[in-house]
């Protein structure tokens, strides 16, 4: 993956700079997404609120994040998300909630219904880490399971994962993520399944 100007391109445009047209390079735009998965209700189970997440410091814009050296955040230059990760987190988190046949329905913050539980989530980061000979993608989320009546926190984790890029370049980081993110989904809805004990209706 070319992130820097090598030293002879760097000359070469130099010396030839008066005679090309100025050009820049076009941005490109990547999505997270992960196979659809067929909705499935329990007509008995609570209903859960999928809260808009929240992200840490660096990693609420559409800046595509990569290091290669400890406590470094750089983002590409001309590759891009589509929107904001966490805005494209939250559809996701919905659709793996909705998929999992444990809940009677599954908002998002936007439809302002009453909810038994709230899935509340902190992007801590999406990052393309170049530190090793395979570049990696790493991503670690916040997770928790609110009861809305009391307000009580029922689980609080961090799930996180990391998965080898295909390739060292941008849309490897992508392919990654997406990889990353089905492999984290599911242990969402795992610990979603903690705040369903409490709330199990008796006869």
């Amino acid at each position: 993956m070319i992130r820097h100007i090598t030293m002879p391109l760097l000359i070469a445009l130099l010396l030839t700079g008066c005679s090309l047209p100025s050009r820049t390079p076009s941005t490109m735009t990547y999505t997270l997404a992960v196979e659809p998965s067929v909705c499935s209700v329990d007509a008995d189970g609570p209903v859960i609120e999928v809260a808009t997440p929240v992200a840490s410091p660096g990693f609420s814009t559409t800046g595509m994040a990569y290091r290669e050296q400890p406590f470094e955040l750089a983002y590409f230059a001309f590759s891009e998300w589509a929107a904001p990760l966490p805005k494209m987190l939250q559809p996701l988190l919905v659709e793996a909630l909705e998929s999992a046949g444990l809940f009677s329905a599954v908002l998002d913050s936007s439809q302002r219904l009453p909810a038994d539980l709230r899935l509340q989530t902190r992007l801590l980061y999406l990052i393309h880490d170049f530190r090793r000979d395979t570049s990696r993608l790493e991503l670690a989320l916040r997770v928790q399971v609110v009861d809305v009546a009391s307000g009580e926190i029922i689980a609080n984790r961090i799930l996180r994962t990391s998965e080898p890029a295909p390739t060292d370049d941008a849309y490897g980081g992508v392919v990654a993520a997406n990889r990353a993110l089905e492999r984290l989904l599911p242990q969402v809805v795992q610990l979603s399944r903690t705040g369903l004990k409490p709330l199990q209706k008796t006869d």
